[in-house]
């Protein structure tokens, strides 16, 4: 059978072989690892955009995943100097805010161990863009009432929302 579109059967049950054959004239994407060069202008790609979404081709996605803090380290410590001096006049809310913001960038940039939502420690010296993901997504869970967690929701969102943007997936400053 070469046609897919004729095909009714769930593509589980094709065996491999008549896969291939039905997909051969499909272009197989260039999986090779990006160059320091290449994965340099991809950190400055996604810096440098703003609300258009991210386009990646899937070696630039995966190289993605295992880059750490994509914002400049000037961006980050202008952040946390910010964040560190606003705060101060806040409110309960504001203050456990910023509490998140300020863990989520001491974690990401290697000045604690331990994820601010789950307490896993990176497998490397600094969290990966990957590790980010998955430490976001334990937070959305806390804020969906799905897990429980014993910071604040205030402080749960901070994080959340400065993980975004550390790992270059949101354009907005967390503050």
């Amino acid at each position: 059978m070469s046609d897919p579109a004729a095909d009714d059967r769930p593509f589980w049950s094709i065996p491999a072989d008549e896969l291939e054959r039905m997909y051969a004239h499909r272009r197989r994407p260039d999986m090779s690892p990006l160059s320091e060069d290449e994965k340099r202008q991809l950190r400055t790609r996604l810096n440098a955009r703003g609300r258009e979404p991210l386009d990646l081709e899937p070696r630039e996605y995966d190289a993605w995943l295992d880059m750490t803090v994509i914002r400049s380290p000037e961006a980050v410590r202008e952040l946390a100097a910010t964040v560190r001096a606003e705060s101060m006049t806040s409110q309960e809310g504001g203050r456990q805010y910023a509490g998140g913001i300020l863990h989520a960038i001491a974690w990401t940039t290697g000045q604690v161990r331990e994820g601010p939502i789950t307490g896993r420690v990176p497998e490397g010296r600094l969290p990966t863009v990957s590790e980010m993901e998955d430490e976001e997504r334990a937070a959305v869970r806390v804020l969906e009432w799905r897990q429980e967690c014993r910071h604040p929701r205030d402080y749960v969102t901070g994080v959340e929302a400065c993980l975004l943007w550390l790992r270059g997936a949101g354009h907005e400053l967390p503050w």
